[in-house]
Order: structure tokens, then sequence, then C-alpha cells
């Protein structure tokens, strides 16, 4: 979805066509159309694309797929003010709390998925603890048709289940994968799942976003996009990354030197009052205080990568002052914000949120954090007493949460409203809430919606 155009993404399932005619506000005549073949390449689904659309109208449009139509509405961005709302790890652990549909009575003009929308390698009676066999992958073999159809099968069961349906089929999506879209904790050691993962990627999630076509010719999951007085960024934390293990060092590799160039560019180049970058991990020091129960550090984020995220946020610190900077991620497992002083002593704020349908995992036992001299303090975490402390040993002490974020961006007051909202048995809660204009302004009120 854009001020101009929009995407319809659809899957049959088998060989068909799929058809879309777009009719003007008042239903009076039809003002243009497309249709798509599905393609077995990408099992069985196509993108509908239809441009040249009016800012911020209602548009009506009928989608037909073989024996199969239906009409519904829709309504194009506007360029002063949006509502974005972002989350992460979808582990369907089969107790849902309603979140999906929470998402869509929010009714944001985009959903972004952070990573983890599926777990190819956990299953829902599987803790994250334990170890899970990987279909056609052993210390000694690689099957890559049996992987390929494994994370396939994956993410249709994401994409036709009864709990997300409903706001795939009436909320704009976008989004990026993570590890287990691949494996936990995946990192250039184990490069033959890249190109399986991706495939099966880019026939679902992969497909939605803007140039999508172009970009997946070329290997390329990242992208950047307008989203009303937002430009956002969001990007492959995964495909580039050198080993976990690696040694600190200017060249240890995490995005790679072409999508740093491409985040340099898009930096130097935003002309939004708002600058949004999204990575699917998070940005803070504070994630190296998050411990399993053997005293490790959990998260696999951008505090193992020093370097590469030090030419990031010196590329950010030279923006002028009146440049408003969020960052967003995920991963985690619990939710947070963090505020991050650079090196010149400017501050910028992460909106980390997850997951949306998952366990709960311990988060960091410091709040306040520095590193090569940026310096980190969580201001918000869930309530203590509410929060397991330990890895959980048994399935029956898995604790399954449900959050998502919300931005509200209006370019005419120039403010930005930034919520965490949890959902438990469909009802949602604002757990967390600020408004970043010229000055970063606290709220603390909790309200129930």
């Amino acid at each position: 979805m854009a001020v101009d155009s929009i995407n319809i993404w659809v899957r049959k399932g088998d060989a068909g066509e799929a058809q879309v005619q777009l009719f003007a506000p008042d239903l009076s005549r039809v003002i243009s159309s497309s249709s798509c073949t599905m393609d077995p390449a990408r099992d069985y689904s196509c993108v509908l694309h239809i441009d040249g659309l009016l800012e911020s109208t209602n548009y009506f449009y009928s989608l037909s797929v073989a024996n199969w139509s239906n009409m519904a509405r829709l309504h194009t961005l506007h360029r002063n003010e949006a509502s974005l709302v972002f989350g992460s790890c979808n582990h369907q652990s089969g107790v849902t709390h309603g979140v999906f549909s929470a998402i869509s009575d929010s009714k944001p003009d985009l959903f972004l998925s952070l990573g983890d929308f599926i777990y190819a390698d956990l299953t829902q009676d599987v803790l994250p603890t334990e170890d899970v066999e990987y279909p056609g992958l052993s210390s000694d073999s690689f099957d890559m048709k049996a992987i390929h159809n494994h994370l396939l099968q994956k993410h249709r069961t994401a994409f036709s289940s009864p709990y997300i349906h409903p706001m795939l089929s009436s909320v704009p999506m976008v989004g990026i994968w993570d590890d287990h879209e691949l494996i936990n904790d995946f990192d250039s050691s184990r490069l033959e799942l890249l190109a399986p993962a991706f495939d099966a990627f880019s026939s679902y999630m992969g497909s939605l976003g803007p140039n999508a076509e172009s970009r997946l010719r070329q290997g390329q999951l990242y992208f950047n996009m307008s989203v009303g007085p937002m430009d956002l960024f969001v990007l492959d934390s995964r495909s580039f990354r050198g080993p976990l293990s690696e040694a600190q060092s200017p060249g240890k590799v995490h995005f790679g030197a072409e999508q740093e160039a491409a985040l340099e560019t898009f930096i130097q180049g935003s002309t939004a009052p708002f600058l949004v970058i999204a990575s699917s991990v998070m940005w803070n020091d504070c994630g190296e205080f998050a411990l399993n129960n053997k005293r490790e550090p959990l998260l696999d984020a951008h505090w193992r990568y020093r370097d590469a995220r030090a030419r990031i946020f010196a590329a950010l610190d030279k923006l002028p002052q009146h440049k408003q900077i969020l960052l967003l991620s995920g991963d985690a497992h619990w939710p947070t914000v963090a505020k991050i002083t650079l090196l010149s002593g400017r501050v910028i704020h992460e909106v980390s949120v997850s997951p949306l349908d998952g366990f709960a995992l311990p988060y960091p036992e410091r709040t306040v954090c520095e590193s090569d001299g940026v310096a980190s303090e969580l201001i918000f975490l869930p309530e203590e007493a509410s929060w397991p402390k330990k890895w959980p040993r048994k399935q029956k002490h898995v604790q399954v949460v449900s959050y998502y974020g919300q931005i509200l961006a209006d370019k005419m007051s120039n403010r930005l409203t930034v919520r965490i909202v949890s959902v438990e048995n469909s009802v949602k809660q604002i757990v967390w809430q600020n408004v970043f204009g010229e000055t970063f302004q606290s709220q603390d009120n909790i309200v129930i919606l």
C-alpha cells in the first residue's frame, strides 16, 4: 500500500489466474484492472499491482480467483499522517490471546512484521531449549527439497491460520525475516539453509514489500518506503552476518557493505520529518545481560556486531537535530523501550516489541549499559512480578504473552505517538505510551481499550 498504488498478494494452491477490478469511490465505473497467474515457483501465489490512485481515498475492488470472488474496500495512504503497527515472534503456541484480531480492529495503515513470523525449527509442543529434528537437515546430510518443503509448509500454515487471516485480509502488510525463518541464531556458519529459506520466504512475506519482484531477483530482502510522513528503512539482519563467535572488529560483517551503503544513502536523503529504521534484532546493549539458565547471553543482537552498528549511529548523528529518529526491533520475547545516547550526546529511542504470540523469556539483569561511548538505558520493561525470571524448563511453565507496537505519525503537529499494547483474551491494554515531538514527553497512563 502507498499513497498512489496497491499490491494484492493471492494464493490459490494450484494453477490458475487472479483478477482484480478497481472501482471509482462511488462504484460508478471500473477505473483499473490487473491480473496475474499463479506461479508454481512461488508456491502457486502471485501479486496483483494497480497504480495511478489518489491519495487518502477509499476504493472498492473486486477480486476473483477461479470460481471465487469477493468485493472489498481499501484506503490509500495519506502523506501527512499514518498509523503503523509492528511486532515480531509469532510462535503460534496454540494459546492465542487474539493479537491479530486486535491489530485488525485498530485499523492501521500498515503492519510491519519484524521477523520470526514462522518458527521453522520449533513446534507447538517443543520448548526453545530442546533440540528439534529439522526435516532434511542433520549433522551429516542436507536434503534441499525436504528443507524447502518443510519451510513452505510453515509459511502456508501461518498465512492460512484462522487467528491471523482476519488481519491478512484487511490490513496491508510488509515484513522482513529473522533467525526462525531459517534456524535459531542463524549466521554464515549455516549458509546451506539460506537458499531454500530465501525462496520459501520470498513466496510469502518477501513478496509483499515495495518493488519486491525486482529486489527478489537480486537476492535482496531489505527495503525502504514512505509510510505517510515517515521514511522507513527495514534492515535484513540475517542474510549477510558473519559468525556470532567471531571477535568484535571493524571487519566483522553484519549487514554487508551493499546494505550499509544503501542505508547511509537513505539516511542522507531522507526528507520526511520522521525517520524510522527497523531491525529484527535489538539495537541497545542491555540485551547482552538477558541470560539463560546457564548464565549465557540469550540474544544474538547488534551488541555482537558493535562496529557495524557504530557506523549506522555515526550516520544518524550527522542528521539535523530537528529530525526525529526512531529505532524499531523485536526478537527478544520481552517488550522494552531504550534511551540510547550517541557519541555526540544526541538521544534517540528504540522501541522493541515481541512476542506477537509466543513464550515470554527473561529480560536483562541490567537496565543501564554502555559500550564504546554509547549509553543505553531501558526506560520500560514489563512489571517484574508478572514476568518469568528463568528460561522455562517444561512446557507447562511456558508463559504465553502477546504484544504489538503502534506508531501514529502526524506531520502537521510534528508529533510521533508511540505505544506498546498488550493483548490478553482479546482485551487490549496500552502498557506504555509516549509522544515524540520537539521534546520527549512521558505519558505513564495505562489505558484499557
